[in-house]
């Protein structure tokens, strides 16, 4: 799958947008190359983290714009992605990130941060709270996120670091439906 991300890169780069999302009440473009470098920087900032293959990344945010690119970080970081639907109050955000063990979650706005810290104290295994908004990234180092190195020198690209060797069993994306919100009814 991060194979097609990347190469739809390659092939459509050239068009308009990649993604459209609304903010400000007018419709902004994302494109190709601006949604390929998100990709690489949050999967070698998942890295930098120490997550491990298989480990489960939340990810509570408003739009595909944020979503979509999320999704294949996690991929090629070799992490199994959780979307949460960001309207969920934070009871129900603390489910699925506790059922799902989750050990990071990417968060769109601060709004999403304050849900995480209402209910923080009940999620043990949860490690590492990113946050992207208007500023960028925040709770890990841009820089480091970018990609670079010691020296300033790029590391390795995800496609052909870790999701290279992603292996057809892994886990891809945990969703939960509107049904799996709370804990079962008995």
């Amino acid at each position: 799958m991060t194979e097609l991300f990347f190469d739809a890169v390659q092939t459509y780069g050239a068009h308009p947008a990649a993604f459209r999302h609304k903010a400000d009440g007018a419709w902004r473009d994302v494109s190709h190359q601006e949604a390929a470098a998100r990709v690489q920087a949050l999967s070698l900032g998942l890295r930098e983290l120490g997550l491990a293959a298989g480990e489960r990344v939340a990810i509570l945010a408003e739009t595909a714009a944020r979503v979509g690119p999320d999704h294949y970080a996690c991929l090629c970081a070799r992490a199994t992605d959780v979307p949460i639907y960001p309207t969920l109050p934070a009871n129900q955000v603390e489910y699925i990130l506790r059922d799902a063990g989750a050990a990071a979650v990417v968060c769109s706005t601060t709004a999403q941060v304050e849900k995480i810290r209402a209910v923080k104290s009940g999620l043990p295994s949860l490690r590492h709270v990113i946050v992207f908004d208007a500023r960028g990234a925040t709770g890990w180092s841009p820089r480091r996120a970018g990609g670079a190195g010691p020296g300033g020198r790029r590391q390795v690209s995800p496609v052909q670091g870790g999701s290279a060797q992603r292996a057809a069993a892994d886990l891809a994306t945990l969703l939960y439906t509107s049904g799996t919100t709370g804990p079962p009814r008995a």
